[in-house]
This record gives structure tokens, sequence and C-alpha cells, in this order.
């Protein structure tokens, strides 16, 4: 796997973005003749806002990418999220 994570922080904001990826080869199971193997991309962000001292509210989304020789396993998604929450 190789990851990268970036992260960006002024006054009440806080931006992260990342990007993931990796490799899978599976030496005992096979597809046809073939070994099966697997790779992905993954790329992901968040957006943070403090709002006072404990409070604070966020976005983030995701998207994943899958490749196989294995049909079953080929994919690609779309994850978006936000919400609020305290820290003390």
């Amino acid at each position: 796997m190789l990851g990268q994570k970036a992260r960006w922080r002024q006054g009440g904001w806080q931006i992260a973005a990342g990007a993931r990826f990796g490799w899978y080869l599976y030496r005992v199971q096979s597809v046809g003749a073939e070994s099966r193997e697997r790779s992905y991309a993954i790329l992901d962000l968040r957006v943070e806002r403090r709002l006072g001292k404990h409070a604070f509210v966020y976005a983030a989304a995701e998207s994943e990418w899958n490749w196989s020789n294995q049909s079953l396993d080929e994919y690609s998604d779309w994850t978006a999220g936000a919400g609020m929450g305290m820290e003390f």
C-alpha cells in the first residue's frame, strides 16, 4: 500500500485530503489459469470548521475504485457525509 495525506489549517478551518493505492496478489486463489489479483485507489477529502472551543461541523467524501481479473471484485463507489461534534 502507498498513501499520502495533506492537511491545511487556518483560523477555525481545517481541510484534509488523502490518496491511497494498493495491490493484492492472491498466491493460492486463481482466476482461470492465472493468479487472482486486485488493485485499488482511494481519494478522500474532509472540511472542518470550529464553532468555538468545543464544537465543530464537518463534511467528508471518499471515492474508491477497485480493478481485478475477477469480475466480482471490480467496483467503484462514492460516499459522503456531514455532521457536527463536541470535544471536551
